[in-house]
């Protein structure tokens, strides 16, 4: 999955587009000639409803434009969707993600925005990946605590952004269909607002899930991080509750 945007002149806004590449990997991938693209899907904008309009956008200021970026392919039963990180009024609505789905024919790729949808840390980075043995997908997320407060006492710390881009509190959490979200713990926190664990790329090795996060630890704010930290959360799926529901009925399918 690829995300761009497109600077729009001469309001120096941008047109925030995603689409996806397919690659053919029985074929030389540094051939043009073994990729497909698919259409591109403009960002829909955000229903009034979801925003309280407490920012208005200025790259000055560090305030994001309303945007999905970074995205997430995952297989659900046969079923191609996308999640994509979502930025709602500079963080402010945080925990939705944005769905799409597409179709692969072999030919033509057909890609298509779906809907919003909740998800705890769907406002900040994060990489989806599928465990075979728990048949569940997992990621690690940034959860805001209080994305509504007053941003003077964070930007006088160094804080960078609105409250909302709150980096300091690393979950994991798993999902039976990657887009409902159980909260399996803590990874990683600080108390520091400055601080943060972020933009994780997450990797299953045994029984174990290694988490590597882009970090700050006394750097010069939660978003311009100044180191790379490992964490291994050992036997992993056993912080999870088996989601599988019984389709059998009487008094065995309870228990």
């Amino acid at each position: 999955m690829y995300k761009a945007c497109e600077t729009c002149p001469p309001t120096g806004r941008h047109t925030w587009r995603s689409l996806i590449l397919g690659g053919d990997t029985s074929k030389d991938l540094l051939d043009p000639a073994s990729w497909r693209m698919s259409n591109k899907i403009d960002f829909p904008g955000v229903p009034d409803v979801l925003t309280g309009h407490r920012y208005a956008w200025s790259a000055a200021d560090k305030v994001p434009e309303d945007s999905f970026l970074e995205g997430n392919v995952v297989d659900v039963r046969g079923e191609m969707r996308v999640v994509l990180r979502t930025i709602i009024d500079g963080f402010t609505t945080s925990g939705i993600a944005s769905i799409g789905a597409f179709e692969d024919d072999g030919t033509d790729i057909t890609y298509r925005f779906l809907q919003f949808h909740p998800m705890p840390g769907g406002q900040c980075k994060f990489y989806i990946v599928y465990d075979d043995t728990s048949d569940l997908f997992w990621t690690a997320a940034n959860i805001a605590t209080d994305p509504w407060q007053d941003r003077e006492p964070l930007r006088e710390v160094g804080f960078s952004g609105p409250p909302g881009n709150e980096r300091r509190i690393l979950m994991l959490q798993y999902s039976l269909d990657a887009l409902n979200w159980f909260q399996a713990g803590c990874i990683a926190m600080s108390r520091r607002v400055h601080e943060s664990f972020s933009y994780t790329s997450n990797l299953v090795l045994g029984d174990d899930l290694l988490v590597l996060s882009r970090t700050s630890q006394q750097g010069l704010n939660q978003h311009d991080t100044n180191l790379i930290t490992l964490h291994r959360i050992e036997s992993f799926r056993d912080l999870a509750l088996d989601l599988h529901p019984q389709l059998e009925r009487g008094s065995e399918a309870s228990r």
